[in-house]
């Protein structure tokens, strides 16, 4: 796992830089697709960038100019960063804002770092070691203690008769989602938990939630640590437009609808 380490040691680094500005006054610019940006989104990415170069694999960032399509796709392993997930609850200051790495091989998430700064949890995990949860603490300083209060994620089944419990965008519950929902609760008794960004991956991680529908769009890096994470779970980001799993690093990194989960019967 010593990648993933790297991954960890810039989450880590990152959340102390993001958590200074969180506490001061925020400023907040528009990017050319109208969607926000702060000066914590910047500087986040330049301090990954900068300790994931160590390894000596590409990254793509979204605070970064993307390569062309060609180029990317001679990658073999890349790092997929979103420095700031969450730039909207970030600005509301709601604590439910994260950092992604996820590392990439072949165009598939393999393992993956998600960070939540205030909240002071670290899921991490890595093909072949499986998957993880960090509480961290003011004392935390570096990775050894990361892993000092570590847990071991395992898989958990739906149980019928038990709430089929449901994760939502906090900021991005469409119609779509919502009439999903009310299909399930047809056969189901639907618990829904809304948070924002990959927080929602780290519900499915825990077990807190058993699926994750996204019918608006989001972008890859949004969703690749995430993926990298519960995919040793078992659990498959399936696409809403052709029912088969997700794609990464495509020409277009947009991502138009998934369902995360692990049943399949609740497609």
């Amino acid at each position: 796992m010593e990648r993933i380490r790297h991954a960890l040691d810039a989450a880590l680094q990152a959340s102390r830089l993001i958590m200074k500005y969180y506490e001061g006054e925020v400023k907040v610019e528009t990017k050319a697709d109208q969607s926000p940006v702060t000066i914590a989104d910047k500087e986040a990415d330049e301090l990954i960038r900068k300790i994931l170069e160590d390894t000596g694999l590409p990254i793509l960032s979204e605070e970064h100019p993307i390569p062309p399509h060609e180029e990317r796709l001679q990658w073999e392993q890349f790092w997929m960063v979103d420095p700031l997930d969450g730039t909207k609850e970030f600005i509301k200051k709601n604590g439910e804002f994260t950092i992604n790495i996820a590392l990439i091989e072949n165009n598939v998430p393999v393992g993956g770092v998600i960070a939540a700064p205030a909240s002071n949890i670290v899921y991490f995990g890595e093909s072949g070691y499986g998957s993880f949860k960090s509480e961290l603490s003011a004392d935390t300083e570096n990775l050894n203690d990361i892993f000092k209060n570590v847990t071991r994620l395992e898989p958990h089944d739906f149980v019928k008769g038990e709430s089929l419990k449901v994760a939502v965008s906090r900021s991005h519950l469409d119609e779509t989602t919502v009439n999903y929902i009310e299909k399930l609760k047809k056969d189901y008794d639907v618990d829904t938990t809304s948070a924002g960004s990959a927080i929602k991956i780290g519900l499915l991680a825990e077990g807190k939630a058993h699926i994750y529908p996204r019918f608006s769009p989001c972008m890859e890096w949004d969703i690749a640590a995430g993926f990298g994470i519960v995919n040793q779970l078992d659990f498959q980001f399936i696409s809403t437009e052709n029912q088969k799993k997700l794609n990464f690093n495509k020409k277009d990194l947009h991502v138009n609808g998934f369902i995360a989960l692990r049943d399949k019967k609740f497609l």
